[in-house]
Order: structure tokens, then C-alpha cells, then sequence
């Protein structure tokens, strides 16, 4: 039998997934993005967080974090969250072709 699931229930599931470390879909990531929650996700040693300041900009910040040690190495600004996920690559890909390779922070 089919059961509809409401935007709540969707956001609420993502969002334990995303809590509990268990791997989300890059479609659960946009979700969640779409939350204003900063979330965060790691590939190749690298850490990704997209942050949204008051001034309407979308940033995503990338930064090595080696024990206590946390150095920013590159920060990018958008427009909005679609233009970050349609603009920003990493290694020359977008971030929905290397969401397989990613992990959970």
C-alpha cells in the first residue's frame, strides 16, 4: 500500500539520517539545505559547509581540519542556494557528481 509522506515527515527522517551520521541521498542534502541548517559533509579530506550570511549571500566554505587545527581554504560566495549547487565544483565536478564519494560530519 502507498502512504503519501508530508514535507514534514520527508524533512524530519532527513534530518535524523543527517544527525545520526547515517549516509543521505544528494536529494536529502538539498533538502536539508533548504532548511537554513548548516550542514556539513567531507570529501577527500576536506571539509564543506555552506553558510548563508544576513546579507542574502550563499558561501561555501571549505576547510582541513587536522586535530584542533581548522584552516579555511577556500570560500566561494553565491547568489542563493540553487546558484552554489548549479556553480560550485570540487576537482572540476559539481557537488551532485560527487555525492556518492562523500561522508557525513
Amino acid at each position: 500500500m502507498f502512504r503519501k509522506k508530508t514535507v514534514k515527515t520527508i524533512f524530519e527522517l532527513t534530518h535524523e539520517k543527517y544527525r545520526n551520521k547515517i549516509p543521505i541521498s544528494y536529494e536529502e542534502y538539498v533538502i536539508l539545505l533548504s532548511t537554513n541548517d548548516e550542514i556539513w559533509f567531507e570529501y577527500k579530506e576536506l571539509e564543506y559547509q555552506v553558510n548563508r550570511s544576513d546579507s542574502d549571500t550563499t558561501s561555501m566554505i571549505v576547510s582541513r581540519i587536522n586535530g584542533s587545527k581548522y584552516t579555511v581554504v577556500r570560500v566561494e560566495d553565491y547568489q542563493s542556494i540553487v546558484d552554489l549547487l548549479h556553480n560550485f565544483r570540487v576537482d572540476g565536478l559539481l557537488i551532485k557528481e560527487i555525492w556518492s564519494k562523500t561522508s557525513i560530519k
